[in-house]
């Protein structure tokens, strides 16, 4: 996970090596990227996230607490994208994690076998973009999805192994608003809430920081937490994964 976020990174900076002042000049940069008709961003990033959750089966409840430095222990792979593009008011907006997991990673694994895990989260959202009640602010205001892929595969040794996947599709409404503090620093929060989906109802929490380094190139600095409440045949599990989140991507 970090091995390629750090590559991108480093690529990203060759790109934005020369510093905001001597591309910009004098120009505040809020308001012409709120004037502009056409403007994308994406963002590889860093979601430094842990997971607090209670997990019923069979009328037992647990409550495991799992730690980034645990996650991190098990992971073969992961990697997190944001995307977003607008055209004069319309707005589209993509975000995506991937997370790859085994228990076999781990300096110390379980002796009587192994859990391998694959999580794919996507959100993505179409909607319009108002304007703010003061100068380069503005509020965009989608409709959208959240659709959460989970496959995980038990293996217990010398007894066989079990396989199961689900598909969590639900419906969401996403607010995005931007906030101009500097010239060169916007607040840049995410806000999103679903119900009548797969889910009895999840919710999103991202207030972060945008920092426009150069004309294309922009680093974001905050704080994700996602909930899903969800009940099932076969169990029930409510939870969020949370943590702090670094980005560096390209603005155009």
């Amino acid at each position: 996970m970090t091995r390629g976020f750090a590559m991108s990174m480093a690529a990203l900076l060759a790109a934005g090596a020369a510093p905001a002042h001597a591309v910009e000049g004098e120009r505040d940069l809020a308001e012409p990227v709120a004037r502009r008709e056409v403007r994308a961003e994406i963002t590889p990033y860093l979601w430094i996230v842990g997971m607090d959750a209670d997990v019923t089966v069979g009328g037992t409840t647990v409550s495991p607490s799992i730690g980034f430095s645990d996650l991190m222990d098990a992971a073969d792979f992961g990697g997190s994208v944001f995307g977003q593009f607008e055209y004069q008011r319309l707005l589209a907006y993509l975000q995506l994690d991937y997370m790859k997991l085994s228990t076999g990673n781990l300096d110390h694994p379980p002796a009587a076998g192994k859990l391998d895990s694959e999580a794919l989260l996507t959100a993505f959202g179409v909607g319009y973009q108002f304007p703010g009640l003061w100068g380069g602010s503005n509020l965009g205001a989608m409709i959208g999805l959240r659709v959460s892929y989970l496959q995980n595969d038990l293996t217990l040794y010398g007894m066989g192994s079990a396989s199961g996947s689900k598909t969590l599709v639900d419906p969401l409404l996403i607010l995005t608003p931007s906030i101009p503090i500097t010239r060169w620093l916007r607040l840049n929060p995410t806000f999103s809430i679903g119900a009548f989906g797969d889910s009895d109802w999840t919710y999103e929490l991202q207030p972060h920081l945008q920092f426009q380094l150069t004309d294309h190139v922009a680093a974001r600095l905050g704080y994700r937490r996602l909930y899903m409440d969800y009940q099932g045949d076969k169990g029930e599990i409510s939870g969020a994964m949370h943590g702090f989140l670094v980005g560096l991507g390209l603005t155009l």
